[in-house]
């Protein structure tokens, strides 16, 4: 009987943590968060009406590398003076402590931020990391406190100096080859 018991208890166990899942309130606006995103100029801030769009990218506690975060996929528009409001986000497969990432974008350069973040001249911006403690079951949803404002950059894409000094490299060769002959 004991043993039925403990494999009952066991299951039960792995079967709530396959669906384990945190929460917490997407927004820039909310108590003890005040963090606007402005535009590129560092005045204007981002307006809504769906010409602009944040999303939350999240990992594992204590990363400090923003490339090893993954897309929440909750892109949302702004409402206005800079602020997003969210709501509450589930994060499945994840509890305890998490690293997030604010990461906005003008809508009109892409659906997504990494896709405008591809996009010569496109106006792009990320946001400091935060560790936030996920909420779970009944608890309060906890809002994104330690996030700072940030503003939006213009993205700058073509060839590297050095592929262009080694393109000229090649050109002059030819050139040179090309008089004595």
């Amino acid at each position: 009987m004991k043993k039925q018991l403990a494999i009952i208890l066991t299951l039960a166990a792995v079967a709530v943590s396959a669906n384990a899942q945190g929460f917490f309130n997407f927004a820039n606006g909310a108590s003890g968060v005040n963090a606007p995103v402005k535009e590129s100029d560092g005045t204007t801030l981002l307006s809504g009406g769906g010409a602009y769009k944040a999303d939350y990218y999240f990992g594992a506690a204590g990363i400090s590398d923003p490339t090893a975060l993954s897309s929440g996929g909750q892109a949302v528009s702004f409402s206005g003076n800079g602020i997003f409001l969210g709501g509450t986000q589930i994060i499945s497969g994840q509890t305890g402590t998490v690293t997030l990432q604010v990461r906005a974008w003008r809508a009109s350069d892409g659906a997504t931020w990494a896709a405008a973040a591809g996009v010569n001249g496109a106006h792009v911006g990320q946001g400091n990391l935060i560790q936030v403690a996920l909420g779970t079951g009944a608890a309060t949803v906890p809002n994104m406190v330690g996030l700072q404002a940030f503003n939006l950059g213009v993205v700058a894409t073509g060839p590297e100096p050095a592929t262009i000094a080694l393109g000229l490299m090649g050109a002059s060769a030819l050139f040179i080859r090309r008089r004595k002959a």
